[in-house]
């Protein structure tokens, strides 16, 4: 279940047609719209639990988008945070037009890329696919690692490509 704080994050932010897609490679690793994350400064200064729940519907929704089907826990976090904010913008797109689709599937490529660039010709990316998300890990011989979109270290850093 959302916390008070994501709550009381997301009661404001209802959905706009208008709103512009942009996009995001930390902590999101996708596309989203304006009216769903308007602020990340704002979004950043939230607590730890606030964010990870509104994550978890990114992730959630980013695993509809990719055709998997949602385990019980899921469905169940989706309907309650449905719920709780049914006038957030997220819930109106769970669904993607055929020019979003394209945006979404270029910003997963673009996201693996960074990861590349990231790792340069030292690194080693690990990809690993979960419930329909993503898991980018970065291996440096000696370094240790460093995982993301989908991991709670990194999506505590500052957003980046926004």
């Amino acid at each position: 279940m959302l916390t008070k704080g994501a709550i009381d994050y997301l009661t404001p932010l209802t959905y706009l047609k208008s709103a512009e897609r942009l996009s995001c490679y930390l902590p999101l690793g996708g596309i989203y719209w304006a009216d769903e994350i308007p602020d990340f400064e704002v979004f950043t200064q939230l607590a730890e639990e606030d964010r990870i729940g509104i994550l978890r519907l990114f992730r959630i929704r980013f695993a509809l988008w990719n055709g998997h089907e949602l385990n019980d826990d899921e469905t169940a976090f989706l309907e309650a945070a449905r719920k709780l904010v049914p006038d957030y913008g997220l819930f109106q797109r769970l669904e993607l037009s055929p020019g979003d689709r394209l945006a979404h599937e270029q910003m997963e490529q673009e996201v693996i890329g960074f990861f590349l660039d990231l790792a340069g010709d030292d690194g080693e990316i690990v990809v690993t696919e979960e419930a329909g998300l993503h898991r980018l890990q970065v291996k440096w011989p000696n370094q240790g690692d460093q995982t993301g979109p989908n991991n709670p270290e990194v999506e505590d850093r500052k957003p980046v490509g926004h």
